[in-house]
């Protein structure tokens, strides 16, 4: 027998509240995790993850690339670990 009108689930609002899985949601992804790496910590399906990124405009390949504000922390943060680190690896190749 076919669900009626009322018995199925209408999708409310999201709620972004701070610690939530929905607000973990967006906070991994901004920090360019993977869709199996945000699933594992907040029990999200790829089409809710997917969904909840595009509503926040968090687009993963921009970040990747090198575009916007997280980008250019992040770079600034690591490249000094970084250089020393490859220093050290190529000094025990040589």
């Amino acid at each position: 027998m076919p669900l009626t009108k009322k018995q199925v689930r209408q999708p409310g609002k999201i709620n972004y509240a701070i610690n939530s899985k929905n607000f973990l949601c967006l906070v991994l992804g901004a920090k360019c995790r993977s869709n199996a790496c945000i699933t594992r910590k907040t029990n999200l399906s790829d089409g809710q993850i997917h969904y909840r990124l595009k509503q926040n405009n968090i687009r993963r390949m921009d970040i990747r690339n090198g575009y916007g504000e997280f980008a250019r922390i992040v770079d600034e943060a690591a490249t000094p670990f970084l250089e020393t680190y490859l220093v050290e690896v190529l000094e025990r190749m040589l």
